[in-house]
């Protein structure tokens, strides 16, 4: 479709589709197979996306969105209430307004000045522009990058907590140059992070609990988590795997996995035969 201020209350797109024009009014849209919605300043009701979804142009109204699988965001200035990313999705648009926005898998926001009510990353995700959250959701075990030389604004929530064999990783996006993170609450408290190059900001008292510091990391109250001795159990297996490793020789998994801060060890009850081995992944940077 391709029109100028006209309504339409029931389309129906049996394939893949493809709207246009600007200022058109959707109240009803059922959508059938691969969609890219463009235009400008057009105003739709709630979407699901059955496929690959794209969002175009500048200052589109939407009501909830499912992105059933791949999601693409470009342009400017689109308002969306809730949506959900199933698949990994990139949104490249800036000046995004959401009452919530949910990532299931990796989720990218790489340009800013996004304003977000709730943004739950289940997943991986970067966040390469400055933007608003009122609450910011990071799953445990995963890594969040943040841009360089940005600040994200923490309104209300942000929820940060890993567990001892689950630490989530928060990083800025080029090593040596700070990321901040920005809230005016009264505290904001987090536990088992691996945190580098984030300067925490704002007026809000920072505290990492149990975190591993791994540099250029100001305004936090970083609390490093006590050493342990942790002993190799179970024979072959991923180093970052908390079942592989126990508080004593040949004991119970203890779900954690060691730190810079941890002694670590491999003796005869580690390996139940030849040949077993250990891998151990190295991020660079």
């Amino acid at each position: 479709t391709s029109t100028t201020n006209a309504t339409f209350n029931s389309l129906s797109f049996l394939q893949a589709g493809n709207t246009g024009g600007n200022g058109n009014t959707y109240t009803g849209v059922t959508l059938g197979g691969a969609t890219t919605i463009s235009g400008n300043t057009n105003i739709f009701g709630d979407l699901t996306f059955p496929a690959a979804g794209t969002i175009n142009n500048t200052g589109n109204t939407f009501g909830d969105i499912l992105f059933s699988t791949t999601g693409s965001i470009t342009g400017t200035g689109h308002l969306f209430g809730n949506v959900i990313f199933t698949q990994t999705s990139t949104l490249s648009a800036s000046g995004l307004t959401f009452t919530t926005a949910k990532f299931m898998q990796n989720g990218t926001l790489s340009a800013g000045g996004h304003t977000i009510g709730k943004a739950t990353f289940m997943a991986d995700g970067t966040i390469s522009g400055s933007s608003s959250f009122d609450s910011l959701i990071f799953t445990p075990q995963k890594t969040y990058t943040l841009g360089s030389g940005t600040t994200q604004t923490i309104n209300n929530y942000f929820f940060a907590d890993g567990t001892c064999g689950l630490p989530i990783a928060i990083s800025s996006s080029t090593a040596g140059t700070q990321a901040s993170i920005s809230s005016a609450l009264p505290a904001i408290t987090t536990n088992y992070l691996r945190l580098k190059d984030i300067n925490a900001t704002g007026g809000a008292v920072f505290t990492a609990n149990n975190c591993t510091d791994l540099g250029n990391n100001t305004g936090w109250t970083v609390n490093l988590p006590g050493a342990q001795n942790l002993y190799w159990i179970a024979g072959s297996g991923n180093f970052n795997d908390g079942s592989h490793w126990a508080t004593s020789s040949g004991g119970a998994a203890s779900g954690c996995i060691p730190t810079q801060y941890d002694n670590v060890f491999f003796d005869a009850n580690s390996f139940s035969g030849g040949g077993q081995t250990v891998s151990l992944k190295v991020n660079s940077g």
